[in-house]
């Protein structure tokens, strides 16, 4: 009996392993479909990817242009715009503009002038005497600021125009009343401030050298120096001016450094071709081209 019912068990079990052996068939025939179908679906998928990134990738590089271009295979080892090559372009003037201080010394330009000086009803004679004419005549030396506006003209050539004011600290001059005293005494009368102007035009030429540049320019122009005096008489007090306007032409040698490629420090001296006048001085100097354009 435990015999029969073995037979009977395993007789029963054979149908269900055929029937999941047929299903874990069609399953499979079923999910090897279905595995087919994902793969080509992947494979189009992954194909389609490749191809929207390469479009992507060649619309994005053909877009940017590089600022630098490789020339070898070594990375790093290219080939760029070198700094400073648009400064060169004739589009961009080779303007300049400096501003300045220097001591000037020259002789008292007055030589001897008189004058009379009136207050209320009363005048007086006055006679103001430089020291022109002496052997070796004492100079007046004076304090000025400068600013300068130049262009270059190519080949180290500029020209400039020069303008100065400022004021004499020493000055050579004397004052002497030549009349008598007024009805209520003697009047008071003596030299106060001295102010000067200059203008001057410049022609030069200057040569770089490294981070240096020298030159050396001639300058002409007029000197206008202005000489006030003060006078009291009792309560009343007023204000004499006295003008001299001198020629003038000089030599000088420059020397500058180009702290940046657009600002230079500098210094100069300069002597003049008619007198025993001179000049020495320091300026900042702007341009508008680098290196001045040379």
């Amino acid at each position: 009996m435990r015999r029969a019912a073995l037979i009977a068990f395993a007789l029963a079990a054979m149908p269900v392993e055929t029937a999941t052996a047929g299903s874990s068939c069609n399953g499979g025939g079923g999910s090897s479909g279905g595995g087919s179908s994902s793969g080509g679906s992947s494979s189009g998928s992954s194909s389609g990817g490749s191809s929207e990134s390469s479009s992507s990738s060649e619309s994005s590089s053909s877009s940017s242009t590089p600022a630098c271009v490789e020339t070898t295979d070594v990375h790093g080892y290219r080939e760029c715009t070198k700094f400073g090559v648009w400064g060169t372009n004739l589009r961009f003037p080779s303007l300049i503009l400096e501003l300045g201080t220097a001591v000037r010394q020259f002789a008292n330009p007055l030589g001897e002038r008189t004058g009379t000086i009136t207050h209320g009803d009363e005048s007086f004679a006055y006679r103001v005497i430089g020291p022109r004419g002496e052997a070796a005549p004492a100079m007046d030396t004076a304090l000025v600021a400068q600013l300068r506006l130049g262009a270059g003209l190519g080949h180290g050539f500029y020209i400039a125009v020069d303008g100065e004011v400022g004021g004499v600290t020493e000055s050579a001059g004397s004052t002497e009343m030549t009349s008598s005293a007024g009805a209520h005494g003697s009047l008071d009368f003596k030299q106060t401030t001295v102010s000067l102007a200059s203008g001057l035009g410049v022609a030069g030429l200057r040569v770089k050298l490294g981070n240096l540049q020298v030159g050396a320019e001639a300058a002409g122009g007029f000197r206008a120096v202005t000489y006030n005096y003060h006078s009291k008489y009792l309560a009343c007090e007023q204000t004499t001016t006295l003008t001299a306007v001198m020629p003038v032409l000089e030599a000088r040698a420059r020397a500058a450094l180009w702290v940046t490629p657009f600002l230079t420090v500098g210094a100069t001296a300069g002597k003049s071709l008619i007198d025993d006048a001179w000049l020495g001085g320091i300026y900042l100097g702007a341009h508008s081209r680098t290196f001045g354009g040379q």
